[in-house]
């Protein structure tokens, strides 16, 4: 399988990163994308940038915890994709499946030691305010948390990128109070 290396077709503006996260029992993994507009026709493009998996480590963790361990690992992806683009960013959006995670963020109570630490890494490089909230179904790294064949791989969302994405219609961001 390859991937083109060239992230657009044609010169394009409003440059945007999207980073999700996602985890499983055994798994967490971090996936990012750029969306833009193609300055001649006004359309947009969505171009894989990278992605990695990590095995969750061997001390039993929660799935909230782990969720957790994607969002920071999906942080400092960010961090690293940002630095080695050419290409001027407008916006980095971080988004993520668990809604316990988004509550953390939130939070302006005490966590556990664990949490506290997690978060406040996070929030080093990024605000509250640019994480979102995505449906399991649309997340694609929940396709490197359970494992593909490479055919499926070629057509999966983990490599085109979600559909909101090209649609450009966000899901819902819950708000303190639902959460």
């Amino acid at each position: 399988m390859s991937i083109k290396r060239s992230y657009f077709s044609a010169p394009v503006d409003l440059v945007e990163l999207h980073m999700f996260g996602d985890s499983s029992e055994e798994v967490f993994c971090a996936v990012a994308f750029l969306r833009a507009r193609v300055k001649t026709s006004l359309e947009t493009q969505v171009a894989f940038v990278f992605g990695k998996s990590r095995v969750a480590p061997r001390k039993a963790l929660s799935i909230s915890k782990l969720e957790l361990q994607a969002a920071l690992l999906a942080t400092r992806l960010k961090e690293d994709v940002l630095k080695a683009l050419t290409i001027p960013v407008s916006n980095t959006f971080m988004w993520t499946d668990s809604t316990t995670v988004l509550q953390w963020l939130n939070s302006g109570s005490k966590q556990p030691t664990f949490v506290a630490n997690r978060i406040g890494e996070i929030l080093k490089s990024t605000t509250v305010d640019q994480w979102f909230h995505v449906l399991s179904g649309d997340n694609p790294a929940d396709t490197g948390t359970r494992g593909i064949s490479a055919e499926s791989l070629r057509t999966s969302s983990c490599v085109n990128g979600p559909s909101l994405l090209k649609n450009g219609e966000w899901p819902f961001k819950p708000s303190i109070e639902v959460l």
